[in-house]
């Protein structure tokens, strides 16, 4: 079984841990399901961006016709973006073929940290079973980087690194040694057995309840969802764009 542990906010992981693993990096709610919409829509690649003017930089230098500007502040749609980081918003004739340039409040600041892992990869409940395939088949040491909210870990994020963590386990038919992990996983195992308690809980959380302050609570729905994005974005650090794997 390779190892896992998980690391409950990009602070708490630090570089000499991650160097020769696969870390995937968890912002449930939501830049993690966006990305994942995103590419099962068949956008061409999203790139990440930590700030705002250097998304608009990037965008500028792309063909109009094939790039879309994506991105929230405080949760809502950053004016003049093409869209926010509602993960509704990605459909397949908003995004087919086009590169988003993305930028939120957590989940881009969270995978430069996790670059310090060979490999990078985006994980959320959308594509549960995918990405849980794919971080096996590494057999590289498994490293669960969730988002947080602004360094600090965060219930939306431990609640999918926990169901990730669980399907791990059931896969090696081993339990878990990681305190963290299982922690999660005993969250996952008493809140995301049934969508509709697993709502609920989520809407307690901080990101929960700022998506309801902006109306964007059916977010939270579609965020619950296991499978229905099933693709497995993948950080490519040679140009800084996520791929479909």
């Amino acid at each position: 079984m390779p190892a896992l542990a998980l690391h409950l906010a990009p602070s708490l992981a630090r570089p000499e841990d991650l160097a020769g693993g696969v870390a995937v990096v968890i912002d449930l709610l939501r830049a993690s399901t966006t990305i994942c919409f995103a590419l099962h829509a068949h956008a061409a690649a999203v790139r990440p961006c930590e700030e705002i003017d250097e998304a608009r930089r990037i965008a500028s230098e792309l063909p109009a016709r094939m790039v879309a500007l994506g991105g929230e502040r405080g949760g809502v749609k950053i004016d003049g973006f093409d869209l926010g980081n509602s993960p509704a918003e990605y459909t397949e004739p908003a995004v087919r073929d086009r590169a988003i340039v993305f930028t939120t409040t957590n989940g881009t600041r969270a995978l430069r940290v996790a670059a310090a892992a060979d490999r990078v990869l985006v994980g959320c409940l959308a594509n549960l079973s995918a990405v849980v395939s794919a971080a096996w088949a590494t057999q590289r040491p498994i490293h669960l980087v969730c988002a947080g909210v602004l360094g600090q870990p965060c219930l939306d994020d431990t609640l999918a690194a926990g169901a990730i963590a669980a399907a791990v386990e059931r896969r090696a038919g081993a339990p878990l040694a990681d305190d963290n992990a299982i922690l999660a996983a005993d969250l996952w195992s008493r809140h995301g057995t049934s969508r509709t308690a697993l709502s609920a809980i989520l809407r307690r959380s901080a990101g929960g309840r700022n998506l309801v302050g902006v109306g964007l609570a059916s977010d939270i729905d579609l965020c619950t969802r296991i499978d229905t994005a099933p693709v497995v974005p993948e950080l490519h650090k040679a140009d800084w764009y996520i791929r479909p794997q």
